[in-house]
């Protein structure tokens, strides 16, 4: 029952993002890629890397459950589109649902993604410091809110330990009622999504950081490229890029990187039904696609 449940959720929420994709392109409006012929394989190239070097981030996130990497690949492909087409995040859920399912952990799998958003909001905020402002651009509002929400979750891993701790014996020192049963409870739960947080942080952050910090600037690059062609104001559309990518604005370069990605992936994810070998079908994850 779990794996058909898991099966019709896949197959609703792809058909899902297919409409969304067939809709988008149908009323995108990409006249920008005819004003040079070069455009569109900057474009290409960029999604390339940029998608090369996230699948390698998650997969290094997820590096503790030793995944095959045909598999891991497989379903980077699906749940990816779905992540940038979806709007208001909704991809998100999906892709802490087919982790979660596909490693069958629930908690690390949220954590997983948990750590993968952290750090390419981390870096986008980085990227925003250090090219946005040199150019004389104010930065956007909605960054400071991203800021702000970055320091609230460092302060509560940080805090949470200790926290967790002094609560524990706080309530196991006093006399025993149904509420303080309930609240052991609850931190029992906080203190192992913690656990479970800790592993997936400890030893892939920097790296991962390092890794998101590349793949925007590899965006950025080739924004950079195509303005240049395009022979169009640079701080301007850096900073359009940057707050589109956000806060999902409707930028006509940005809008093509994702379209241009959502298909490459999803084509890949076809090609890789037709190919799988022996060993990753005898590998128990494999019941999970």
């Amino acid at each position: 029952m779990k794996q058909k449940t898991y099966k019709l959720v896949n197959i609703l929420v792809l058909l899902l993002t297919v409409l969304l994709l067939g809709r988008a392109l149908l009323h995108q409006d990409f006249s920008f890629v005819l004003h040079n012929p070069l455009i569109c394989p900057i474009m290409i190239v960029t999604v390339v890397l940029v998608h090369g070097i996230k699948a390698f981030r998650l997969y290094l996130e997820l590096l503790d459950r030793k995944l095959p990497v045909g598999l891991f690949l497989r379903q980077y492909c699906k749940i990816t589109p779905v992540s940038m087409i979806l709007p208001l995040k909704a991809g998100d859920l999906f892709r802490c649902y087919c982790y979660g399912y596909y490693i069958d952990d629930w908690m690390y799998g949220i954590a997983v993604i948990l750590l993968d958003r952290f750090v390419d909001t981390a870096a986008l905020i980085t990227v925003l410091i250090l090219f946005v402002l040199p150019l004389g651009n104010a930065m956007p509002a909605v960054s400071f809110v991203l800021l702000a929400v970055l320091f609230a979750l460092s302060f509560i891993y940080f805090a949470l330990p200790g926290l967790c701790q002094y609560w524990n014996r706080y309530l196991i020192a006093g006399r025993g009622s149904t509420r303080k049963l309930f609240a052991l409870t609850v931190l029992a739960r906080l203190e192992a999504a913690y656990r479970d947080i800790h592993r997936v942080v400890q030893g892939k952050f920097l790296l991962s950081y390092m890794l998101s910090v590349v793949a925007w600037l590899v965006e950025i690059g080739g924004l950079a490229l195509t303005v240049s062609l395009l022979r169009a104001d640079l701080g301007a559309a850096m900073s359009a890029y940057l707050l589109g990518a956000m806060w999902g604005g409707k930028i006509a370069y940005l809008s093509g990187i994702i379209l241009f990605g959502t298909v490459l992936l999803l084509l890949l994810y076809l090609v890789t039904l037709l190919f799988v070998g022996r060993k990753e079908r005898e590998h128990e994850a494999y019941r999970n696609l």
